[in-house]
């Protein structure tokens, strides 16, 4: 159980929000979309780092588009490039630009395109995609309106890492939309650029309509929502969901996305005591995965304690779950076994810091994680996400639904704790010029990572938001956000 302060500290918040709201908002306007996402109030005003946040790549995804993007349901639609062609090879994807023009009416060109797009890679390549783009060799404009990307080898997941937000096409801190870009104070503005070829009156009326994007606290975008000055709250996260139900939220009004990605502790310090496989494994079997989740009142399918989930295209895992099917009492009695043979051979054993996010669903996961290692023996603390730990909650939300991106997440480059043979497999793999070689090598580098139990599965990331009606715009995807220009179909 959580702690027994934390629901009063989670309605303080909310009255605290509430209270500020009436104090500074007036009634929203009709004509607009009014967006809170859980964020850092300045996040959304910094759109050029390598690492976006949630509201900074709403902005970024809405202003300067990429090649590709995603819609309303996650699925790749044209975006800056109207049409594209791979070659047989897989090592040249071949982009023709769109007509289209920047925001001071000067067209866009392939040349550009090219230079931009460099950067945008060059910047990415220190960022959350940089395991992503290691196959990119060249970018280069072929004429007026063609651009084409050059690959060390086949990555067959190319074009959903285009369509990301950090991919997004800029000139001297300006895009091409598709939305319309103003800040406004403490928010965003988009508005439709006004559309004169408009074929009927209904799609011309959309044309000028505005959304306002707001980032903040949880506890201040629910108490928004709650008085009617939001229409959406998107961003949310495992750790704010319980105050859904302390703001009284109605339920039918929640929409879980279907998000999939890494959610769990990855072991972070090679100690003594979590040098050992045998150990970390140990630690493993012993937390009740769907324990933590029933008590958000979240419905998913079998616990897999799998790095790749299973429905993940074009892919054969050969990780094995030998536990995975046994009763939690049988693999707490050996996981208890494991730990007291290690304090019989080597002293007593270390306690654990855990490092979690702050919020009460935060809260629910460590008492759950705290009681599940008292059993076996095992004392924890928790500290600050940021802090000195031994193990790290990650919680990100796959770029695209490829093994490569989970994999990536777990190399050696990226991780301290880590398996080096697994990350051998996986640069071999990702310079295969062969795409069913480059399968087989990322089946046996999973196989090895899993083995090697330096990530700790806790399930699925938990993406949400608050909506008080079906928008012809919102729709529930995997990919954890809901891009604007799907949303700025509004509703009259």
């Amino acid at each position: 159980m959580p702690p027994d302060h934390a629901p009063s500290i989670a309605q303080r918040l909310l009255t605290g929000a509430g209270a500020l709201l009436l104090a500074s908002c007036g009634s929203t306007a009709d004509q607009t979309l009014d967006i809170s996402v859980i964020d850092s109030d300045s996040s959304i005003f910094n759109i050029e780092r390598s690492n976006l946040s949630q509201g900074a790549g709403l902005v970024r995804n809405a202003a300067a588009q990429g090649l590709v993007a995603h819609d309303a349901e996650g699925q790749l639609v044209p975006a800056l490039a109207e049409r594209w062609i791979v070659t047989d090879d897989g090592q040249s994807f071949i982009f023709r630009l769109r007509s289209t023009t920047w925001p001071n009416g000067r067209e866009v060109t392939a040349e550009q395109v090219a230079g931009a797009l460099r950067e945008r890679i060059r910047m990415a390549r220190q960022g959350r995609l940089g395991r992503d783009l290691t196959e990119i060799r060249d970018v280069r404009s072929m004429t007026g309106r063609v651009v084409e990307i050059r690959l060390t080898s086949p990555n067959p997941d190319l074009l959903q890492i285009l369509a990301q937000p950090e991919m997004g096409i800029s000139r001297n801190g300006a895009g091409t939309g598709p939305l319309m870009k103003a800040t406004k104070g403490n928010h965003i503005e988009f508005t439709i650029p006004t559309d004169e070829s408009a074929d009927d009156a209904e799609e011309a009326a959309q044309s000028g309509a505005v959304i306002t994007l707001r980032a903040e606290t949880a506890a201040r975008a629910i108490a928004r929502y709650e008085m009617d000055f939001a229409e959406i709250v998107t961003g949310g996260r495992f750790q704010d969901l319980p105050l859904i139900d302390i703001a009284d939220v109605n339920r039918s009004e929640i929409r879980i996305n279907p998000a999939s990605g890494l959610f769990g502790l990855m072991f972070v310090e090679d100690s003594e005591f979590l040098s050992d496989g045998v150990i970390r494994e140990a630690i493993s079997m012993a937390i009740d995965r769907s324990r933590f989740r029933a008590a958000l009142n979240i419905q998913e399918d079998a616990a897999s304690n799998k790095i790749v989930p299973a429905f993940v295209e074009d892919f054969e895992s050969l990780a094995e779950e030998p536990w995975g099917d046994l009763p939690m009492a049988s693999r707490r009695s050996i996981a208890k076994r494991r730990i007291d043979g290690w304090n019989n051979n080597n002293g007593t054993v270390p306690e654990l810091r855990i490092a979690m996010p702050a919020g009460p669903g935060a809260d629910l996961l460590y008492a759950t994680v705290r009681g599940d290692l008292s059993a076996i023996g095992v004392d924890t603390v928790r500290v600050p996400l940021g802090g000195n730990a031994d193990l790290r909650l990650i919680d990100e939300v796959a770029a695209y639904n490829g093994v490569a991106w989970y994999l990536n997440q777990l190399s050696c480059g990226r991780r301290t704790v880590c398996d080096e043979k697994g990350d051998a497999l996986l640069a071999q793999a990702k310079s295969a010029a062969d795409l069913a070689q480059r399968a087989a090598l990322m089946s046996e580098a999973e196989e090895s990572m899993a083995n090697y139990h330096s990530f700790i599965v806790l399930g699925q990331p938990i993406r949400w938001s608050l909506i008080k009606e079906d928008y012809e715009g919102f729709a529930l995807n995997p990919l954890g956000y809901h891009p604007l220009p799907s949303l700025a179909q509004i509703p009259k």
